[in-house]
Formats: structure tokens, C-alpha cells, sequence
């Protein structure tokens, strides 16, 4: 039978690797055989074959020989990997991706990644590292490591600085941020509009600020701007009346805690003073009052009543007492009233006997009969202010004072002082005389008859007016008389 040869054969499953293998099959011919293998074997079989044509030379024992050659397979191209990477774009952000492409190999293809996932790519992953194994239908392995990046820090938004309104409803105040990490550049947005980092003009309220870097990665942060409490200016207040002096009490009700309160009171003073209090008013008027509110010399508010305290003028209360030569037999005295500004009169003759409310009443006291007699004039205004005046005179024989109501500084040496008049002043044992100003204030005083008060005062002249007298005397009888009254000064 003659020399056959047959062969069984195992291709590379991998490309470049050396594990093909040949088993050779010998029929006919005269065992023993000999083999000669391209490759220098003389084994009848052989193995850990890279992919090539392998060519065997058969001898057997009578010298027969015959030739094979085979052909070891191997895949087209080595089983590769290709890939695209997206880094994450934000730190911290698992936004990205790997997509993987295999070349060569033997499909159909397994994927093992170090994370346990099975699938070809992997997407919305975040930044770190990748291991792939990605084995063929002939359990070839191709492996590789993906690092995979990001912002090297987290875009970071901090407040840098915030002014508040400095006044209820102002729109003074601003805000500023600092922008730092992810990716530049920076886009601002603001709630308002605006697109810096700094942002003024604002009034109190909440404002948002939207930061976006070169990637796309956002942060948010909001802004609380403040303001002070509101303060508003108001005040109420109570006169007790209308006739001077009028003294009315002040409350301040504003709303909010102002540091400073300034009242301008409408005659040129000013008080400051946040709290209640008691002011006079004196002179005849209406009055304005104006209360301005302030924090921190800032927030300057005002409110103004206008006329709000109306000071009448008292009247002023005078009267003479007019004597007859006849007034001791006769009783009759006649009172002159001088009382100004007095539109009601009230008389008390002092002897018990009723109320007048002449204008100039004439009265009878007993005749033939000496005696002093304290006579009261009540002078009333319209608007139920009153005055005073109270005279003492005496009824007696030969005896008279005169005490005039006014006196005018006009420099024509006429009237030109005051001096209460004695029909006989040898009778005068002591004198004393006293000037009061409106306030009861002691503002002149004499000892002396003779001395008549020439309106001035510590040296300086008074001012227009009507002035309270005062006249205290003894008689030399030792008969002690105190009368007082009013006169006016004019200039």
C-alpha cells in the first residue's frame, strides 16, 4: 500500500499567538516512519504554532517517502479596542461617558468593566478610572484603562460683601460675589437683570444670582438685602386751654425707634427729645409744630400740624378809684374801669353787698363813716380768660391816693413815670413800693415817695407791657394799707 499522509489541524484563535497545533495521520508504506518538519521537529505531531504554512517529509523503512504541507489560520487582525472619552463636566457631575469601539477579533464580543457593567460603552459616569476586558467567540482578551477627568475643583459662588438699604424703602443698597473653581470663563445672571458680580441701587428683598462656567455647570446662591424698621413721624397732644400761658403736653407715637427727634415748636425753639414732655406757650398765636425724625443723622422723615395751640391774650384787669370832695359824708365812689382786651366784668365791693357788672359802676358805701374797702375786678374775654385786679382804698377825711394805669416813654417829659399820688403824703409814716413783671417776676422796688419808677430795670429798659404794682404803706395813724394793681408801659 503506498505512502499516505493525513492531517488534523488546530488554526491560532488569536491573532500573533503560537498555540495552533498538527496531528499527522500515516497510512501504508513500511513502519517505521521518520518525519522531517519544516520547522526542524521530527515528531510526527506538533504544536504551540503561530499561523503559517507548515510543509512534513515522511520516510519510511524501505526509503518510500511522501510530502504534506498545511496551512495553520489565524484572525485577520488582532482583537483592538478604540475608544472616545467625555470627561465629566463639572466637578463631581456624572455627566460622562466612554464609547468603545473593537476592531479585529472574533465576534460575537464580551465586555467586563471594573464597575460590573456588562455593556459595550458606559454613559453618565462620573470622572475617575476605568478598567475593560473584552473578550471574542475565541476567548481572546483585550483589556485597557480609561482615566477619566474633570474640573479640577467645584464652581464655587460666595457672597463677598451685601449692604443693606440704609433707610426703610431706600434703594441704596448692593451686593457682590466672588466666582471660583470649575471651568472659566463666568456668565452672571441676576433675578434683576443685571450681569456683573456686583450689583447696586437694590431695595430690601431676596436676590438670586445663576453663575454658569465655560462647561455649562451652574451654581446658585442667593442674596438677602435688609433694610431698617420704618420709622414714620407722628405725634398727638393736649392743651389745657387758650389763655396764655398755655402749656401743652407732647407724646411722640412714631412709628419704628428713631435715634434722633427734633421739634420745631413755632416760635423759633427747638427741642430734641424722643420721648414725651410739657411745653408753654405764652405769647398771643397760632403755633405750627414740626416733629422730623432721624436714624443715625440718615432717614429724615418730617410731619407738621399746622396751628395747632392758639394762644388768646389775658386780658388785664385795672381800675381807678374816683373820690368826691364830699365822698366821706357821701359814700359815693366812682370806678373807672381801665381794664384791655376785657369784653365781661365782674365788680366786688368788698362790703358784702352784690355783684356788679357795669362797665364803670358807681357805689355807695356808708357815709359819715371812715374804713377801707378791698375792692376785686374780674376781667373777661370771649374766650373765658380772666384777670384780677384788686385795689384797697380808704374812705377818710382829707386823705386820697391816686395811682395812675399808665405811663408813656415818650421823651416829652409828659407821663413820663410812674408814682402813686398822696393827697397827703406828710400823713406817710412808711412806703414801699414794688413792680412785678408778668411772670411775677420782682423787677423794681422803692422806698420812697418820691421816687418814681422811670420803666427800667437793672439798667435796662422794659419792654411794652402792663406790669403789676404793688403799694404798701403805713399812715401815721399806724393804719398799715397794702393795694395793688396794674399799669401799663408805653412807648
Amino acid at each position: 500500500q503506498p505512502l499516505t499522509l493525513t492531517e488534523t489541524h488546530q488554526n491560532v484563535p488569536c491573532f500573533g499567538a503560537n498555540s495552533g497545533s498538527i496531528n499527522l495521520s500515516v497510512l501504508g508504506g513500511t513502519p517505521n516512519y521518520t518525519y522531517n518538519w519544516s520547522t526542524g521537529a521530527t515528531t510526527q505531531d506538533i504544536a504551540n504554532l503561530v499561523a503559517g504554512n507548515y510543509t512534513v517529509n515522511v520516510t519510511d523503512a524501505n526509503n518510500c517517502t511522501s510530502n504534506l504541507t498545511i496551512t495553520v489560520q489565524q484572525p485577520s487582525a488582532p482583537l483592538t479596542i478604540s475608544s472616545v472619552l467625555t470627561d465629566a463636566s463639572c466637578f463631581g457631575l456624572s455627566n460622562g461617558s466612554i464609547d468603545v469601539t473593537i476592531n479585529g477579533g472574533t465576534a460575537p464580543f464580551t465586555y467586563f468593566w471594573n464597575t460590573g457593567a456588562v455593556s459595550q460603552d458606559l454613559i453618565n459616569i462620573p470622572a475617575g478610572q476605568y478598567t475593560l476586558a473584552v473578550t471574542d467567540a475565541n476567548n481572546c482578551v483585550s483589556s485597557t484603562i480609561y482615566n477619566l477627568s474633570q474640573p479640577a475643583s467645584a464652581l464655587n459662588v460666595v457672597v463677598n460683601n451685601i449692604t443693606d438699604a440704609s433707610c426703610f424703602g431706600y434703594s441704596d443698597g448692593s451686593a457682590s460675589i466672588n466666582i471660583s473653581g470649575g471651568t472659566p470663563a463666568y456668565n452672571v445672571l441676576w433675578n434683576n437683570g443685571s450681569t456683573s458680580t456686583f450689583v447696586n441701587n437694590l431695595t430690601a428683598g431676596t436676590y438670586t444670582a445663576t453663575v454658569t462656567d465655560a462647561n455649562g455647570c451652574e451654581n446658585i446662591i442667593n442674596v438677602q438685602v435688609n433694610q431698617p424698621a420704618g420709622i414714620v413721624p407722628s405725634f398727638v397732644f393736649e392743651a389745657d386751654g387758650i389763655c396764655s400761658p398755655v402749656n401743652v403736653e407732647f407724646t411722640n407715637t412714631s412709628q419704628g425707634t428713631p435715634s434722633n427727634c427734633t421739634w420745631q415748636m413755632g416760635n423759633g425753639q427747638t427741642i430734641n427729645d424722643c420721648n414725651s414732655f410739657s411745653y408753654s406757650y405764652s405769647m398771643p398765636g397760632c403755633y405750627s409744630v414740626t416733629l422730623t425724625t432721624s436714624l443715625n443723622n440718615v432717614c429724615i422723615s418730617s410731619v407738621t400740624l399746622d396751628s395747632i395751640v392758639c394762644v388768646q391774650q389775658w386780658p388785664t384787669a385795672d381800675f381807678i378809684v374816683v373820690q368826691s370832695d364830699d365822698a366821706y359824708y357821701s359814700g359815693d365812689i366812682q370806678f373807672n374801669n381801665g381794664s384791655i382786651n376785657a369784653d365781661f366784668y365782674t365788680w366786688n365791693f368788698g362790703d358784702n353787698s352784690p355783684l356788679s357788672n357795669e362797665l364803670n359802676p358807681q357805689h355807695t358805701y356808708p357815709g359819715n363813716s371812715s374804713n377801707s374797702y378791698q375792692v376785686e375786678l374780674i376781667a373777661e374775654d370771649s374766650s373765658g380768660c380772666v384777670d384780677t385786679a384788686i385795689v384797697v382804698f380808704t374812705i377818710e377825711e382829707d386823705f386820697m391816693l391816686y395811682v395812675p394805669n399808665a405811663f408813656t416813654l415818650d421823651g416829652n417829659d409828659d407821663n413820663e413815670s410812674f408814682l402813686p399820688i398822696f393827697s397827703n403824703p406828710s400823713d406817710v409814716k412808711e412806703y414801699h413800693l414794688l413792680i412785678f413783671n408778668r411772670w411775677g417776676q420782682l423787677i423794681w422796688e422803692s422806698f420812697d415817695m418820691l421816687n418814681p419808677w422811670d420803666g427800667r430795670s437793672r439798667g435796662k429798659d422794659c419792654q411794652d407791657g402792663v406790669y403789676t404794682w404793688k403799694l404798701d404803706y403805713t399812715r401815721q395813724n399806724k393804719i398799715r394799707t397794702i393795694i395793688a394793681g396794674h399799669v401799663s408801659l408805653l412807648r
